[in-house]
């Protein structure tokens, strides 16, 4: 497995204690394919404000194929992903807004992998296709970041309910598609 990062650059705004912000940049070239824009404003006084935008666009999907063929012993074949993240925190509240979009995804034959899950992989991801073969999930998380209880754990349960129900509405919405009275 390789994976290159080429044309780093990280640069910063000057820096002086008359700033009310502090903004970093950053970009990066993924395996010659894929990129990776980032900016975040951070105060200078708190480190319980920040906002962080990023986007990575055009990222092969068959660059994750070592894990996909390890963990569910399926290779990808196709595929592109733009994956763009918002994330405020603000008095240590954080609202982040993830947005993925993948493109053109294809998994091969299962492959006889022992310690792999034994998972219906290719049948997922044709229920979580829409009518143009597109994957387009919106993943919201939100939590107070004094709260002893907010957890990660609990968000990340809540995204994959999340996926469970997308998946357990695309009979429907595949025979929607069908008769194109769906138009997602």
């Amino acid at each position: 497995f390789k994976y290159e990062l080429g044309d780093v650059d990280v640069s910063a705004d000057g820096i002086n204690s008359a700033m009310d912000s502090i903004t970093f940049r950053a970009h990066a070239t993924l395996n010659r394919t894929g990129t990776f824009d980032a900016k975040l404003d951070l105060d200078p006084y708190s480190t319980r404000n920040l906002h962080l935008q990023y986007t990575i666009d055009r990222m092969g999907m068959s660059d994750l194929g070592p894990y996909a063929v390890f963990f569910v012993a399926h290779p990808i074949l196709d595929g592109h992903t733009r994956y763009v993240c918002n994330t405020t925190v603000v008095d240590n509240k954080l609202h982040s807004e993830n947005k993925i979009l993948v493109t053109d995804f294809e998994f091969g034959r299962k492959m006889d992998i022992k310690d792999a899950m034994d998972l219906p992989m290719r049948f997922a991801v044709s229920l979580l296709k829409d009518k143009n073969g597109d994957i387009k999930l919106d993943l919201p998380v939100e939590g107070d970041l004094d709260d002893p209880e907010y957890k990660v754990w609990p968000v990340i349960w809540q995204v994959l309910k999340n996926l469970v129900v997308k998946a357990i509405s695309a009979p429907v919405n595949m025979l929607a598609r069908a008769f194109d009275v769906l138009d997602r």
